[in-house]
């Protein structure tokens, strides 16, 4: 113990006297404190844009017991495309300028995302007017294309069989 006003005045403190230090109870170490329990992810099944959409006001309340700021700037991004493990969120055109902090918070997010629905996802922040960028549509291929692209498919496994194919002139059947 310390006697703060013979510390401030300069005056050296008497030393303690034992038996006050004896009749102290000792300090009782604190109980351990379990590890959290593991959160249940927002979306429990298949991650689709629209699941993801519902458990959004899920994942600003997560984020704001980590930091209100982070989640006021979640709270104003619209989750607008999800293609594989990328997320496009836009802000709402109500806050256009919560981009450039989603921008710059852009880990802090996608973590926080991660934790919220058992995936990680990378992020991009898009305009408002932006579209969302769509996977190209597969080509439709007629019968003919079809045969065309499997023969090239076996030809390219075998160097043997693309000889016979040449020689032969082999064409695929039914």
């Amino acid at each position: 113990t310390v006697d703060l006003e013979a510390v401030l005045t300069g005056v050296e403190a008497p030393a303690p006297r034992p038996a006050a230090r004896a009749s102290r109870p000792a300090p009782r170490a604190a109980p351990p404190v379990a590890p959290p329990a593991p959160a249940q992810p927002l979306v429990p099944g298949a991650l689709t844009l629209e699941a993801l959409t519902e458990a959004w006001a899920g994942i600003v309340a997560q984020a704001k017991d980590r930091s209100p700021l982070l989640a006021t700037v979640i709270e104003h991004l619209q989750p607008v495309g999800l293609t594989g493990n990328r997320l496009t969120v836009t802000p709402d055109t109500t806050a256009l300028h919560m981009a450039e902090g989603a921008k710059r918070q852009l880990g802090a997010i996608e973590e926080l995302i991660a934790t919220a629905v058992g995936h990680r996802l990378q992020m991009s922040v898009v305009d408002p007017g932006a579209a969302p960028a769509q996977p190209e549509r597969p080509k439709r291929l007629s019968e003919k294309d079809l045969k065309a692209e499997k023969l090239r498919e076996f030809r390219a496994k075998d160097p043997t069989l693309d000889a016979a194919a040449d020689a032969l002139d082999l064409e695929i059947v039914d």
